[in-house]
């Protein structure tokens, strides 16, 4: 009679040793359900615990490889703008030549010049890879003046 309660009938019926053993037997049935309950109870935390950990770890690899990305789209944007910055001062150093008349850019990375067939380069590469500009004025031979 699991879960029942005694009526008062079968209480006058039922001598003592057997009321003991049967609330003995329904105490090793709640006993057994309540372990099984606690039991199934942590086996659901670890594993919402462990679901949690996955998610954890995926957001954490997609932070790592968006931060490797971002740092790759930085150094490509401050690359692009070197170059730019760089084109930018040949473009300055081809401006300011007094005659440009026969002058044409070469090379604009490297802002070599080339003046009939006389080529000048302003822009040098150092082995630890700056460039240091020439910035003074070529002296070239002047157009005749007409």
């Amino acid at each position: 009679m699991p879960l029942k309660k005694l009526t008062p009938q079968e209480v006058h019926e039922n001598n003592t040793n057997e009321l003991i053993a049967q609330i003995e037997k329904k105490d090793r049935r709640f006993r057994f359900f309540q372990t099984l309950f606690m039991v199934m109870t942590m086996v659901a935390l670890v594993l919402v615990i462990s679901a949690q950990q996955r998610t954890l770890d995926g957001v954490r690899d997609q932070l790592v490889e968006q931060k490797r990305i971002a740092e790759v789209a930085d150094k490509n944007s401050k690359d692009q703008l070197a170059t730019i910055l760089r084109r930018f001062d040949c473009l300055v150093v081809y401006f300011g030549q007094k005659n440009r008349s026969t002058l044409t850019i070469e090379n604009i990375d490297k802002c070599t010049l080339n003046r009939d067939g006389n080529i000048q380069e302003f822009f040098t590469t150092s082995p630890d890879g700056d460039t240091p500009t020439n910035e003074t004025q070529q002296n070239l031979p002047q157009a005749p003046n007409q």
